[in-house]
């Protein structure tokens, strides 16, 4: 202790906000973020007003006391937490949470304030850039969630929808007539909607100018676009909100914002004339496309005495086909959903003149499917518990087939699987098969033990799926810019060479015969291998065949906004034998348990602009690169591993963390580096508490962990040193710190690392010596600084020393 400099006049406090988020329900993290400023949010009036609301903490004097009894989120909960997921298609994404209870307990020398978000990180960082030069995309599920809660009416999208209409159509006689509705207490009453709406549209809040901002930039595109503009009007009936009917908000609806109207019978019954007459005053503005449902409620029985279910049925849709409004020139087409009808059906009600040409099935038998004319089109028919022989001779007029629980005696040729989107949760006897080309489109198979026959595609091969929750077999041909293929849980027989055309595959828990090999094209963009085994031909994309285990993992995915022609390649568990050149093409590198070969190396592409290694072990060749933008180096825990660098690059972020090499070995990691900006140091390693094993392995997002000549999982790592003597880990922990002060030591004293401006050191004592070098360094801000002294954290926030 006596070694380490006094640090003590510089502990002050400060009030920090934890912006809490809220998360999937299936995962078991708190998800959140810490800012020392709202005003760099953009939101700070929302954020205070959340925060008026929740409660402050502060442990500095231990004014207040946090009881984790009393909440649901307990210390132990937060030790077994789920802090690391492999996305199928899109990358690894690596993160490290830490439970905001421990934070508030540990860091007693700031002052924070939590404040609950009723969103999830992603479109809270969505949000926040709505006021940057680069407009965010938002997804549908985005949309909602902002809009559900400035307007927090459960399941209500045409009140959201509407409130966008009203505001890009820019109609100056919508806005008075609104704002007259609002002061007319006769008219408007207690009616919520309308001073939520009012206030929503005109309001100069943080709520109101983020949803104006908004609807500026793409959220009102996403509903009307990729929402497929469906008006559900038969599920909240625009009869519900009374404000529409007095502010005219229909015709918006119906005339020129959506291109597909959804109704039941019953809407469209009660209200004829209204649509007819609204339609027809917009009728040049409208390209409509109408889907009516009609679902078996034996409710319609109860509700009409004196007419039988078959008598309703046939008058209900003896109405549909003479509705004057469905035989507008403007309407393109009427579709017809059928829910759940079981009888044959008149197939007289479907003349050629009927306005009803196309249909859907969905969960009906197979005689009313089969009752229906051949000049009908059955866009969709969805079997449930049926046979797929019974069914087969109906394909001639139906578009796209789906099952569920269903049986399949007899094989499915390609011509018939072209025709069936999904099969889930169904049987395949006596050795039966489904036979797929380049003429099938898209198909899903999942939940399902099946044999898949693969003669297109560049494959000849036969994917038989196990019995499992997780099998799956995913194929989507039909999009020029989208086109997938997923395998899960199977055994593939054969040789296989993926179509160049594919720019997603995905073989997860994927078991190849011994006889069999992947051959992977030029031209993928996202590329997953995990869990799989057998000889995969990944030369164009590594230089190399590899032969998986269970333990190795590749991914290949864009590199986040970069050219399409610039990735990233994440590689897991991989030992190399030769050199091997790394393609131009990656600009992102992470090497998760690699090793090289005694005379083997890695050589980089000198379009490596980030690099990432943890658990490495062996030789990288940078003489390429002349510029890295980050490299972070994650060692191992063996002692007898080794890493060398071979060649001098610069690099703007620096970041070592947990080293426990050699001497000679860490002189190497700190000579080949230069002209850094940003040093970063972190020495909180497993070791010092063993309840951080678990973190540390969700994190890396390696199986095992190696200790010497050993490989750990988890659970053994933390059964072998709960064993282990406490001054052992004490003596590692000291290594550790060691390591680290030895190579900052080495790179503050080179005159060309004089470029340091930002300096942090996480859980690491730092000698003398070191501290009166950073001290000394001109124009260097210490970003954080953390010192463990006696099991005592300290946090420094000091923006110079």
């Amino acid at each position: 202790v006596s070694m380490l400099p006094n640090l003590y006049s510089y502990i002050e406090s400060v009030v920090r906000y934890i912006i809490l988020f809220e998360t999937n329900p299936e995962v078991h993290h708190d998800n959140y973020i810490i800012v020392d400023d709202l005003n760099d949010t953009g939101m700070v009036g929302l954020l205070e007003a959340l925060l008026k609301k929740q409660k402050f903490y502060s442990f500095r004097y231990r004014s207040e006391k946090f009881d984790f009894k009393k909440n649901s989120h307990t210390k132990k909960d937060a030790k077994n937490l789920s802090l690391h997921y492999i996305n199928r298609y899109f990358g690894v994404r690596r993160e490290q949470y830490r439970h905001y209870y421990e934070l508030l307990e540990n860091d007693r020398n700031d002052t924070y304030k939590v404040i609950h978000v009723p969103f999830k990180r992603p479109l809270f960082q969505k949000i926040v850039k709505l006021s940057k030069d680069n407009i965010p995309d938002f997804t549908v599920e985005e949309v909602c969630v902002i809009f559900k809660y400035i307007l927090p009416y459960k399941d209500r999208l045409p009140l959201i929808t509407y409130a966008i209409c009203i505001f890009l159509q820019e109609n100056p006689s919508l806005a008075d007539e609104l704002n007259e509705a609002r002061k007319d207490i006769t008219r408007c009453g207690d009616n919520t909607h309308l001073k939520s709406l009012y206030s929503f549209i005109f309001g100069q809040n943080d709520t109101a100018i983020i949803f104006r901002d908004a609807v500026s930039s793409n959220i009102a595109l996403t509903l009307r676009d990729i929402y497929a503009n469906k008006a559900y009007s038969y599920k909240n009936p625009v009869g519900e909100y009374l404000f529409h009917l007095e502010l005219d908000l229909e015709k918006l609806s119906i005339g020129f914002l959506f291109n597909r109207l959804y109704m039941d019978v019953v809407f469209l019954t009660n209200n004829m004339r209204l649509l007819q007459e609204k339609f027809q005053v917009n009728a040049a503005n409208s390209s409509l496309d109408i889907e009516i449902h009609y679902v078996d409620d034996k409710t319609h029985e109860q509700e009409v005495t004196m007419v039988s279910g078959d008598q309703l049925s046939l008058l209900e849709l003896n109405f549909i086909s003479n509705c004057a409004f469905l035989q507008h020139n403007s309407i393109n087409d009427v579709i017809v959903e059928f829910v759940g009808l079981n009888q044959e059906i008149d197939a007289e009600i479907f003349n050629e003149s009927n306005v009803i040409r196309k249909i859907v099935c969905k969960f009906c038998s197979v005689e009313f499917v089969k009752s229906l004319p051949k000049h009908v089109t059955i866009l969709r028919a969805d079997f449930k518990e049926t046979t797929y022989g019974d069914t087969k001779d109906s394909f001639v007029n139906i578009t796209d087939v789906t099952y569920t629980e269903s049986n399949f005696y007899e094989d499915i040729v390609p011509s018939d699987a072209s025709k069936i989107r999904s099969i889930s949760k169904s049987i395949f006897f006596s050795g039966s098969s489904i036979s797929i080309d380049d003429t099938c489109p898209d198909i899903t198979i999942q939940n399902t033990a099946a044999t898949i026959k693969v003669c297109g595609l560049s494959m000849v091969a036969e994917v038989v799926l196990t019995e499992s929750l997780f099998s799956c077999f995913k194929l989507m041909n039909k999009h020029d810019d989208y086109r997938l293929i997923e395998i899960n849980e199977a055994v593939i027989q054969g040789a296989a060479e993926i179509s160049v055309s594919m720019q997603i595959i995905a073989l997860i828990n994927v078991k190849l015969s011994s006889e069999s090999k992947i051959v992977f094209g030029k031209g993928h963009t996202y590329i997953t291998i995990s869990e799989s085994t057998g000889l995969f031909d990944l030369k164009c994309y590594i230089g190399i065949e590899l032969c998986f285990n269970k333990d190795m993992l590749m991914m290949i995915s864009p590199k986040g906004d970069s050219n399409q022609q610039l990735s990233q390649l994440i590689l897991c568990g991989v030992k190399f034998v030769e050199k091997i050149h790394m393609p131009n093409r990656y600009e992102r590198i992470e090497f998760k348990g690699i090793t090289t070969a005694k005379d083997s190396a890695i050589i980089l592409g000198d379009k490596c602009k980030e690099l990432s290694i943890v658990e490495f072990n062996g030789v990288i060749d940078m003489r390429h690169v002349i510029n890295f933008d980050s490299v972070t180096i994650h060692a191992s825990m063996n002692e007898e591993a080794s890493i060398k660098f071979i060649g001098l690059s610069r690099v703007s972020h620096l970041f070592y963390h947990n080293l426990y090499y050699n001497v000679n070995v860490c002189q190497l990691l700190a000579e080949n580096f230069y002209e850094i900006e940003h040093l970063q140091f972190d020495t909180n390693c497993p070791f010092r508490d063993c309840e951080d094993i678990e973190k540390y392995h969700m994190y890396t997002g390696l199986r095992f962990i190696r200790v010497g000549n050993q490989r750990y999982s988890p659970y053994q790592l933390t059964k072998y040193l709960s064993k282990q003597d406490k001054a052992d880990c004490a003596a590692i922990s000291s290594l550790l710190d060691s390591a680290a002060n030895f190579i900052l030591n080495i790179i503050l004293k080179q005159s060309a690392n004089s470029t340091i401006k930002k300096l942090e050191l996480l859980s690491a004592a730092v000698s003398c010596e070191n501290y009166k070098l950073f001290k000394a360094q001109k124009g260097l801000e210490i970003l954080k600084f953390a010192l463990k002294i006696l099991q005592v954290v300290f946090f420094i926030l000091c923006p110079s020393l």
